[in-house]
């Protein structure tokens, strides 16, 4: 079971940390400030949940440490690309909009949460 869960995560891990680089390189899934605090947020928050639930040894370390390095990476590519775009995307709905607000404040929760219970 441990090791499921440990390939499980690192296997979301790695996702998250490859959308928030591509989107810091301008990926088309995130066209907004809104979407773009919300790709990083959960790039963050599995970082941090990762950081939680998975058992240490050399090799999760590595693969944390790697990861951390990773979404280090996409936010600064984020924080360079923040100013070039909108608030929000234009043509998008209130309701989707709203949507990505109410996401990114569960994801800051979660990650708050989880953090929380560290040592």
């Amino acid at each position: 079971m441990t090791t499921v869960i440990v390939v499980a995560l690192s296997l979301w891990l790695i996702i998250e940390v490859v959308s928030v680089i591509s989107a810091g390189l301008g990926a088309p899934h995130a066209p907004s400030r809104m979407r773009l605090a919300v790709v990083a947020a959960e790039a963050v928050m599995v970082v941090v949940v990762t950081r939680a639930l998975v058992p240490w040894n050399h090799l999760t370390q590595w693969i944390w440490v790697v990861a951390v390095a990773g979404a280090t990476v996409g936010v600064a590519l984020a924080v360079v690309r923040w100013s070039q775009l909108p608030a929000v995307q234009p043509g998008v709905s209130t309701t989707r909009t709203a949507a990505s607000a109410i996401q990114l404040v569960v994801l800051a929760g979660i990650g708050l949460l989880v953090a929380s219970t560290f040592r």
